[in-house]
């Protein structure tokens, strides 16, 4: 892993890109990283399971606000 370090930022850079297929239970916490994570994904991701919860329609709505297409 790559990691720099300015004033206003820090970067993360992974070796390898990750893939696979998990199972878990619904949770706001849990549906709300996934969220970010595919955000910050390439690609398209498909998320099932999402907990529906006022957090997780105020982090589609942030990512949607920042660029992210969220088709639910």
């Amino acid at each position: 892993m790559i990691v720099s370090q300015d004033d206003q930022s820090i970067v993360l850079r992974a070796p390898f890109g990750a893939g696979g297929e998990i199972s878990v239970p619904g949770s706001k916490s849990i549906s709300n990283r996934a969220l970010l994570l595919a955000a910050l994904s390439s690609g398209q991701t498909e998320l099932e399971g999402l907990l529906h919860s006022d957090d997780t329609v105020v982090m589609i709505e942030a990512l949607r606000a920042l660029g992210v297409d969220v088709d639910i």
